[in-house]
């Protein structure tokens, strides 16, 4: 009878406990100063900080699973971004001869003035950039 009254208490605390931490995420979230040091180990510190640092889930995540969480989604809103944007530029490409045309015009600014970069860099750098963080956080975690 009094092993059963035990298994009773000690069942009761641990639900509250599980509950308690459930309930009050924020109690047992990854601490800013965490975020700022993780985002020092990335090779781009302020791309980490603006993408990863600012997102408003940062606050509630518990740990590097979480923040992997948060760089998956943030990796899907840059390639969303750079979807966009090379189907915006892929009718220029795809008319007759666009791509020949495209190279010319290349060419004739390495030539004569400063060459341009292409309109996807922007894009390609941001998603690469994610998938290194990405994978610097899989890294640690495994």
């Amino acid at each position: 009878m009094a092993t059963t009254m035990f298994i009773k208490h000690i069942t009761f605390l641990f639900s509250l406990l599980l509950f308690l931490i459930l309930v009050f995420p924020a109690a047992n979230a990854m601490k800013m100063n965490d975020v700022n040091t993780f985002c020092k180990e990335t090779a781009d510190v302020d791309f980490c900080l603006k993408y990863i640092g600012t997102d408003k889930r940062i606050v509630a995540a518990r740990d590097l699973y979480d923040v992997l969480l948060i760089a998956l989604y943030q990796s899907k809103i840059q390639i969303t971004n750079a979807v966009k944007e090379l189907n915006r530029v892929r009718p220029k490409f795809s008319a007759t001869g666009g791509s020949v045309f495209v190279r010319e015009c290349e060419d004739e600014w390495k030539k004569h003035g400063p060459i341009q970069k292409s309109p996807v860099t922007f894009y390609n750098n941001n998603v690469a950039k994610m998938s290194s963080i990405i994978r610097k956080i899989i890294d640690k975690l495994y």
